[in-house]
């Protein structure tokens, strides 16, 4: 059965209209085709900070939302209201506003929890001060959701601690499957190659160029790879890097930030920038084909910790929907799955002689085995296209089965509203437990400290 289903996206879509696209705005826009692919009926809306113009593309609606009460009458209009958990205070309002009768879908393919945590702050007290701000309305938008997406095993079980903690796995709910994995997927659509964009920045036809796409964040770590390309250039003066869209044009945090310039002043130091390593802003969507298909091999290098066990890394989704060949350290679960398939190639960035050893060899004239796994990606782009990743999400929508939510909330009413009375203490029964839990001469002194305080 078709359903009216808006996807909310804070930043903007892929249209003609607009052309530089962030990893947000092509979930959501990815997610759109998926569905519509299989009948229902789809909208995106997007933050009114850009204003669309379209109505449609490619069949998807295409409408404009402003925080308050525009945002909560476009959601009374549909049957389905799809939306990333991390987008904060955006996601908990909708939470507070939606109505119990409307299917609420939660994409929880960024675990925002560990990736604010990774990312390494120089003000880590502004950091942690935001962090809990922010994770108030996480938590309370996920108390809201009928359906939460995740993108690979890892996060399934992550999430399964997330929610069982917030009470939404519970004795009642257990044997419900609430927890669907839709991972970030690709368009079964072929771009078109313009050939000559690595000539037009100075990269000749027969350099061999190793690429690397997308914002230089705080878990990607490249400063190996900088010193591996200026060393092997000392050699082959053929070997040339280039750095696309390594500054995200929509997140001006310092964090961000920093690798970025250091890089850049690496280059500039090594007085290799404009010869041997080339830095290009941030590109129209429609021309990252031409990028993915004119460099031998790309490169993403992820920093070892949870942030990177837990990601399903966009970039590396459409490095596949790219048909390109691919050099990384792993770590992430993407990653192992091509490496297993044979579908990437494995680079030891902990060890720097290593790594350049790895990148030599492929630097040969033999290119062979980069050929060899862009061939392997012919089943895995299958695997990922839009329209299979959420063809079990589209059959849940469909289906007539009222919402887990106001299930559970109808049925039991009474203990949610209780809100574990045991919690509401008298003033008396407070200072009994405190003593209890820290001794007499602890709890006089937090008296008192608080009284002086008033």
């Amino acid at each position: 059965m078709s359903k009216k289903i808006v996807l909310v996206s804070n930043g903007p879509v892929p249209t003609s209209q607009y052309k530089k696209i962030e990893g947000g705005g092509m979930r959501a826009f990815g997610l759109a085709q998926g569905l519509l692919a299989h009948g229902h009926d789809v909208t995106v809306a997007i933050r009114d900070t850009y204003p669309q113009l379209e109505k449609a593309e490619n069949g998807i609606k295409l409408i404009n939302w402003a925080p308050g009460r525009h945002l909560h009458e476009i959601i009374k209009s549909f049957d389905v209201v799809i939306i990333s958990y991390s987008t904060g205070g955006i996601a908990s309002a909708v939470a507070d506003q939606i109505s119990d009768d409307k299917l609420f879908i939660l994409d929880c393919y960024v675990p925002i929890y560990i990736e604010v945590s990774a990312r390494a702050s120089e003000d880590k007290h502004t950091e942690l001060k935001n962090y809990f701000r922010d994770i108030t309305h996480f938590n309370r938008t996920l108390q809201r959701g009928d359906y939460f997406l995740y993108a690979n095993n890892n996060q399934k079980h992550f999430y399964n601690g997330v929610l069982s903690s917030h009470g939404i796995i519970n004795p009642v709910t257990y044997p419900q499957k609430r927890l669907l994995e839709v991972p970030f997927g690709i368009s079964s659509e072929a771009g078109i190659v313009n050939k000559s964009v690595y000539e037009k920045i100075g990269v000749q036809k027969n350099d061999f160029i190793f690429l690397w796409f997308g914002g230089l964040y705080p878990w990607f770590d490249i400063k190996d790879l900088l010193v591996a390309i200026r060393d092997i250039n000392e050699l082959n003066k053929k070997v040339k890097l280039v750095i696309v869209g390594g500054k995200n044009p929509y997140n001006s945090n310092p964090d961000f930030l920093r690798q970025y310039e250091k890089a850049k002043e690496f280059s500039e130091t090594n007085h290799l920038e404009k010869k041997v390593i080339f830095f290009v802003d941030w590109v129209d969507y429609e021309d990252r084909i031409s990028w993915y298909r004119g460099a031998d091999a790309i490169i993403t290098l992820n920093s070892p910790g949870d942030e990177n066990e837990y990601s399903w890394r966009t970039r590396l989704m459409d490095f596949i929907w790219g048909g390109a060949a691919v050099l990384t350290n792993g770590g992430d679960p993407l990653s192992e799955e091509l490496i297993k398939n044979n579908a990437a190639i494995r680079v030891d960035s902990v060890n720097p002689l290593n790594f350049k050893d790895e990148l030599i060899k492929l630097t040969g004239d033999n290119k062979a085995r980069i050929n060899s796994v862009r061939n392997n990606l012919t089943d895995l782009r299958v695997k990922y296209i839009w329209e299979n990743v959420v063809l079990e999400l589209s059959n849940i929508i469909a289906s007539n089965e009222a919402n887990p939510y106001r299930i559970f909330k109808e049925s039991y009413s009474d203990i949610l509203n209780s809100k574990n009375p045991g919690r509401k203490k008298s003033i008396v029964g407070r200072l009994f437990f405190k003593i209890r839990e820290v001794g007499l001469k602890t709890t006089t002194k937090i008296v008192l400290r608080k009284m002086l305080n008033k």
